[in-house]
């Protein structure tokens, strides 16, 4: 099965290491794993760490995608407006969208999004495999949210290609 790596970043410095860490830790074969990085920031000091860490992942085709358009301004506070909740929603799937166009994702059998908020464990691409043996249309893989809002569990997301109804 092949399979992409995706990894929005987006300048979270506060749990980089972990990210990072837990990255680093996945367990998948790297001769039929892609890598894609999409990220939003044009930081010299945060492209320079999205370099290395692209660098030192194996795998089979590396890219990193840098595209600040991208970028949502906001607080990230709870007390958000609903216009604000909205836009954050937009913005993800903006990101989840530029990620199925592109070309390493469009030509894999199944992909990994994780965050540059999720830290993942390392049988998380295991658990993908044997998910998407039980169920061919999609999969979900849970991990463990750091940080951001401690206690909750947060997921890191695995898509395998679906077709929508047009109606």
């Amino acid at each position: 099965m092949r399979t992409v790596l995706v990894c929005p970043l987006s300048e979270r410095y506060y749990c980089w290491d972990e990210f990072t860490r837990g990255v680093l830790r996945l367990v998948y074969d790297p001769r039929s794993t892609d890598i894609l990085f999409l990220v939003d920031s044009e930081s010299p000091t945060f492209l320079t760490l999205a370099r290395e860490l692209l660098a030192a992942l194996p795998g089979k085709k590396k890219k990193m995608v840098i595209n600040p358009a991208m970028r949502l301004s906001g607080s990230g506070d709870e007390t958000e407006t609903h216009p604000q909740v909205y836009a954050k929603h937009q913005y993800i799937a903006d990101i989840y969208n530029r990620a199925l166009a592109h070309p390493l994702v469009k030509s894999a059998d199944a992909w990994l999004s994780v965050e540059d908020d999720v830290y993942v464990p390392p049988d998380t691409y295991e658990k993908l495999k044997e998910t998407l043996s039980k169920d061919q249309k999609i999969a979900q893989v849970s991990g463990r949210l750091i940080y951001r809002y401690p206690g909750s569990r947060g997921w890191a997301l695995a898509w395998k290609g679906m077709e929508v109804d047009q109606q």
